[in-house]
C-alpha cells in the first residue's frame, strides 16, 4: 500500500483522522465493523450530491431528464470502477485480517 497522503490531492480532501481513510480503503472492513452499512449509506449520498452538483454546474442549460441520465451513467458501479482504476486506487487498498 502506498502512502495514503498521496490520495489527498486526488480526493481534494486532507483527513485529520487518518484512521477514517484507512477504514474506507480496507476491503473486508465491514466484517469487523457493525456501522459499515451506515457509513456506506452516507458515502453513497455524498457521492450523489457531489455528482449532482457537478452536473448542475457544468451543464447549466441541460434539462433535468438529460442530467438524470448522466447521473445514472456516472454513478453506475462499472463507471466508478473505471474511475478507480484510472486513478490507481488499487495501490491504496488494504485487505482486512480475518478475525
Amino acid at each position: 500500500m502506498s502512502d495514503c497522503a498521496d490520495l489527498y490531492p486526488v480526493l481534494g480532501h486532507s483527513f485529520q483522522d487518518k484512521k477514517l481513510l484507512k477504514q474506507a480503503l480496507t476491503l473486508g472492513f465491514s466484517k469487523h465493523f457493525s456501522g459499515y452499512e451506515r457509513l456506506e449509506f452516507l458515502g453513497d449520498r455524498v457521492l450523489g450530491v457531489s455528482v449532482a452538483e457537478m452536473l448542475f454546474t457544468n451543464y447549466p442549460r441541460e434539462p433535468e431528464g438529460d442530467m438524470a441520465r448522466r447521473f445514472v451513467d456516472l454513478t453506475r458501479a462499472e463507471t466508478l470502477a473505471d474511475i478507480a482504476r484510472d486513478l490507481r486506487f488499487d495501490r491504496y487498498l488494504i485487505l482486512a485480517e480475518p478475525k
